[in-house]
């Protein structure tokens, strides 16, 4: 039941399932509790320069389609 077939791991094997949905996951949530759920924390630099390089290739991430970085480019 365990992701990747790994005994040290915590993350269930997942789908959007009724069969998952229902039955497994109330029991999972039981066991381990609420697993991979939580905030991401974006570590920024503090150099100048760092933080203009980071900004650009952020800006040329989000330009070529990637929509996960929003909150990142703001904070910079």
């Amino acid at each position: 039941m365990k992701h990747g077939n790994n005994p040290a791991s915590n993350k269930p094997k997942s789908s959007k399932g009724y069969k998952y949905k229902v039955i497994i996951k109330p029991i999972w949530e039981a066991l381990y509790g609420n697993v991979g759920r939580g905030l991401k924390t974006v570590v920024i630099p503090s150099a100048p320069d760092a933080l203009t390089d980071r900004l650009e290739l952020l800006l040329a991430s989000k330009a070529a389609g990637n929509t996960g970085l929003r909150n990142e480019l703001v904070s910079i």
